[in-house]
């Protein structure tokens, strides 16, 4: 979970070890067989993605992310007072 591998035909090089790539930040690999980056899930408003990120991380109490695809939490914006 949180990445990918090519299928075969798309691989190139030794398909008996194929490597696996993680989702990029601003993504998310919630499910098993992902075989290509774009069926990565890009991260939800309210949430960060880092490289690698299973499920979308939420922003810490009192911050909050008005983007799809924050791939850090130093995009999660503090709350209005």
């Amino acid at each position: 979970l949180g990445s990918w591998m090519p299928t075969e035909g798309t691989f190139q090089g030794d398909f008996s070890a194929p490597e696996c790539y993680y989702c990029p930040a601003g993504y998310y690999g919630a499910t098993s067989d992902l075989t290509e980056p774009g069926q990565c899930g890009q991260c939800t408003r309210g949430h960060f993605c880092e490289m690698g990120t299973t499920n979308p991380e939420p922003c810490p109490p009192g911050r909050y992310s008005p983007v799809f695809g924050a791939p850090s939490p130093e995009f999660c914006l503090p709350c209005a007072p």
